[in-house]
C-alpha cells in the first residue's frame, strides 16, 4: 500500500513511524508494515497512482461559505489521478462528501483524460510528416489494403527471420480494438445480451464507401448475436453489402433510415463517422430508444454535452459519462 500526500513535513515523519493523530494500536501497525515493505509512504503522486489498482480519495471536505461541503480538495486529487492514470483505474471516495460527488469526480476525470488523449495527438499530429488526420482514438481500421498490408509485411519479415515486433502489436491491438463496443455494452447490461435490441449506425469499414471488408461493425454484430442480442443496423451505403453477406440473418433488422434503426432499441452504437452522423435529433434518439445510452466508437460527441442531454455516454479513450440528473 502506498499513502500520498502534498505535505512533506507530514510524509517525514510518517515514514519515521511518527503518527500525527492517535489511534489505539495504530502507531504499531504502521512501524510493523512500514518496516516489511508492505507500507509506503511518499509525496510522488504518479507513484502512487502507478502502484495501485484501486485509488482511495481520503481529504478533508470543509464546510463552505454558505455551508456545503467544500469539495475542491477532492476534485483536485481527482484530477490528479487522472493526469497520472496508466491504465484502468477504480476510485473510491473515502472522503465525507453529499450525494451525487461521484458524478463530479467521474466527470472530473473523464474531462481530464480528454484532454490528455487531444494533448498526445496534438503532440505528434504536429510532426507534418505524421500529421492530425489518422490518429483519432477508435474502434480499429478495417478495408481491403491496410489490413492486408501489414499483414504481407510481417510475413516477409519472417522470410528474412526477423521479428517485427511492432507490426506484429499493431496487428494485434487492432484486432482487440475492434472487440471494444461489444465490451462496453456486455460491461453495461451484462453478459448475456438476450432480449436486448441494439441500434447500429454505419457497416463499412469507413465513410463514403460501401466497401465492408474488415469491418469493425462485423466483428460487433457478430459478437452481439452471439451474446443473444438482436441488431438494427443503417448504413447510407453499405446495406446492399451487409445484405450479401449476412443474407436473412434471424436477428439482423436492415433499416432504411437511421431514425428507423432507433426504434425500440435498447441502446445506439456509433460504429462508422458518416457525416450524417454529426448532428442528429438528440430529443428523437431520445424518445425511440428504451433507454438513453450511446455508445459512440469514434467519439463523435462531446462528454459533457450528452451529459446535459441526458444520456448515459460510452466513448473511446474516454471515461462513461453519466446523465445530469434534474
Amino acid at each position: 500500500m502506498v499513502c500520498v500526500d502534498v505535505d512533506a513535513e507530514k510524509i517525514e515523519k510518517l515514514k519515521q513511524g511518527i503518527i500525527p493523530i492517535f489511534e489505539l494500536g495504530l502507531e504499531s501497525l504502521v512501524k510493523e508494515n512500514t518496516a516489511s515493505g508492505r507500507l509506503r509512504f511518499t509525496t510522488d503522486a504518479a507513484m502512487a497512482v502507478a502502484h495501485g489498482d484501486i485509488q482511495f480519495i481520503a481529504v478533508g471536505t470543509p464546510p463552505d461559505e454558505d455551508g456545503s461541503a467544500d469539495l475542491q480538495y477532492v476534485l483536485r486529487v481527482s484530477q490528479t489521478i487522472a493526469e497520472h492514470m496508466p491504465g484502468h483505474r477504480i476510485l473510491v471516495n473515502k472522503s465525507t462528501v453529499p450525494v451525487g460527488t461521484a458524478d463530479r469526480v467521474r466527470a472530473r476525470v473523464a474531462e481530464r483524460l480528454g484532454a490528455d488523449i487531444e494533448a498526445v495527438r496534438q503532440g505528434i499530429g504536429s510532426d507534418p510528416r505524421i500529421g492530425y488526420r489518422f490518429i483519432y482514438p477508435g474502434v480499429g481500421y478495417g478495408g481491403s489494403c491496410f489490413p492486408k498490408d501489414v499483414q504481407a509485411l510481417v510475413r516477409t519479415a519472417e522470410g528474412i527471420d526477423f521479428d517485427a515486433k511492432v507490426l506484429k502489436a499493431v496487428e494485434a491491438r487492432n484486432a482487440d480494438q475492434k472487440t471494444t463496443l461489444c465490451a462496453k455494452i456486455r460491461d453495461h447490461f451484462g453478459v448475456e445480451l438476450a432480449g436486448k435490441t441494439i441500434a447500429v449506425w454505419g457497416l463499412s469499414f469507413k465513410p463514403n464507401t460501401d466497401d465492408m471488408r474488415e469491418a469493425p461493425s462485423r466483428v460487433l454484430m457478430e459478437a452481439l448475436w452471439n451474446a443473444g442480442a438482436k441488431v438494427q443496423a443503417y448504413d447510407p451505403e453499405a446495406m446492399e453489402e451487409t445484405q450479401r453477406l449476412y443474407g436473412h440473418h434471424d436477428a439482423l433488422t436492415l433499416c432504411g433510415t437511421k431514425e428507423g434503426a432507433l426504434k425500440g432499441a435498447d441502446a445506439l452504437v456509433v460504429v462508422t463517422e458518416w457525416q450524417s452522423f454529426r448532428a442528429p435529433d438528440f430529443e428523437l434518439i431520445k424518445g425511440q430508444l428504451t433507454q438513453p445510452t450511446i455508445f459512440d466508437g469514434r467519439n463523435m460527441f462531446e462528454p459533457a454535452r450528452m451529459a446535459k442531454k441526458g444520456f448515459t455516454y460510452y466513448s473511446v479513450g474516454r471515461l462513461p459519462q453519466a446523465p445530469t440528473r434534474v
